[in-house]
């Protein structure tokens, strides 16, 4: 499954009373709005993102899996209860770093204008899951800050050389270096990003019941070094980060967003305790993730 990147507003009034909407003070709004700040306060809480958790058979959230668990999915998404007579169902895409056998997610090497004044360097450090197809500008605006610049995502913080960067969006990392020459005002550095397709398994989760909002579902998995999308086992070894997505066509605010979570898959998860004696763990069970503490 290859996972593609992708309310009408409230009257004036209502815009107003609902950026005072808080826990913190609620008990400040005049009691002559109640009534009607209630009803905006209904509406809000059905626009804003599902909260997606990979849980271990108990329902508890885990950083970890190992060989023989099976991934829980649970999301929490009101907004997606369309039907309050029925328990309905949604997907959502689950892959590892061994089940992705998609295009990455990329970044071009940095380009230098010609008539730069400066010899220095950038490095591309880091794409992922939140990278664009889109044209990249660095533009210094004195010899220690740049103006960042994506053709797509707009402009972003800037960047100080000599310091890890990364853009507003997480779209790309990257590090600006000074060499021989300093560089000057309207120096230019470009390059190109690129999104990739993130192949995984497609999965299911059904609502626990009619008018929940609460929808889960499970996915097994297998340790190979030969993955087979869209098999209805998540592929893994040792090692990988199990990542789950889902696209919540209404999040915060009305607007469509992705939503993603973690765990970490190693073969054996040693959970950290006071040892009394000494262990014997098993080269078959290799390799070990010791967690907590010891």
């Amino acid at each position: 499954m290859f996972l593609s990147h992708w309310l009408a507003p409230l009257r004036s009034r209502r815009s107003i009373l609902s950026r005072r909407i808080t826990h913190r003070n609620w008990n400040r709004i005049p009691p002559d709005g109640a009534a009607e700040v209630l009803e905006d306060r209904t509406l809000l809480s059905s626009q804003m993102a599902g909260v997606l958790t990979l849980t271990d058979a108990d329902g508890l959230q885990t950083p970890t899996y190992q060989s023989g668990d099976n991934v829980q999915v649970h999301l929490s998404d009101s907004d997606a209860n369309t039907d309050a007579s029925t328990a309905e169902t949604l997907t959502v895409l689950v892959t590892s770093e061994t089940e992705d056998t998609g295009t990455p997610f990329s970044a071009s090497d940095p380009l230098a204008a010609a008539g730069n004044t400066g010899d220095g360097t950038v490095t591309i450090q880091k794409t992922g899951y939140d990278t664009l197809t889109e044209d990249w500008t660095l533009t210094a605006i004195n010899s220690s800050s740049f103006l960042v610049n994506g053709s797509v995502s707009g402009q972003h913080a800037q960047a100080t050389v000599g310091s890890d960067y990364t853009s507003d969006g997480n779209q790309v990392s990257l590090r600006i270096e000074q060499a021989g020459v300093a560089f000057a005002a309207g120096d230019i550095v470009t390059f190109t990003t690129t999104a990739g397709d993130v192949v995984g398994e497609t999965l299911t989760l059904t609502e626990t019941g009619p008018d929940t909002g609460l929808f889960s579902g499970s996915l097994a998995l297998n340790e190979t070094t030969t993955p087979t999308a869209d098999d209805t086992t998540l592929d893994v070894n040792s090692g990988d980060l199990i990542t789950a997505f889902y696209n919540d066509a209404i999040g915060d605010w009305g607007d469509p967003v992705q939503v993603r979570t973690t765990s970490l898959y190693a073969a054996t998860v040693v959970p950290g305790s006071t040892f009394l004696q000494n262990q014997v763990w098993p080269a078959a069970g290799s390799p070990y993730l010791l967690t907590g503490d010891v």
